[in-house]
């Protein structure tokens, strides 16, 4: 009778030594064999938040199995109804209103002024004739 076991991918095979994972980053090691040692691994995907991040780009990490994880993403944005184009559009056109409304308001206030300015001014005439 033989028994075959499941082994995990880090639990045995060649040792690798860790990368010092940079921006400009270059190695000649295969990839199969960098990504075999968790630390490289880690150390690539943190490169990558970091950059995707500064870029203003939404990045999570999955604590497992990553195809599982967008997946249930997915779905949840589809039951939700989330459309992220959708979403800066509407963004957009909210902002866009609230620069005209703005605007508007800056334009009243101008009007309110100009009519302050020009009763004053019918004021100050009448004061004048009053005075003659």
């Amino acid at each position: 009778m033989t028994y075959t076991r499941a082994v995990h991918p880090y639990a045995r095979g060649p040792k690798v030594a860790q990368v010092a994972v940079e921006e400009e980053f270059y190695t000649t090691l295969p990839q199969a064999d960098f990504l075999c040692n968790k630390h490289n691994k880690t150390q690539l995907i943190n490169k990558l938040r970091e950059y995707l991040q500064s870029a203003g780009i939404k990045f999570i990490v999955a604590n497992d199995d990553a195809d599982k994880f967008i997946v249930q993403i997915s779905w949840s944005l589809e039951d939700t109804g989330h459309n992220a184009k959708e979403e800066e559009e509407e963004e957009q056109e909210e902002e866009e209103e609230q620069e005209e409304q703005e605007e508007e308001q800056e334009e009243e206030q101008e009007v309110e002024e100009e009519e302050k300015e020009e009763e004053q001014e019918e004021e100050q005439e009448e004061e004048q004739e009053d005075r003659i």
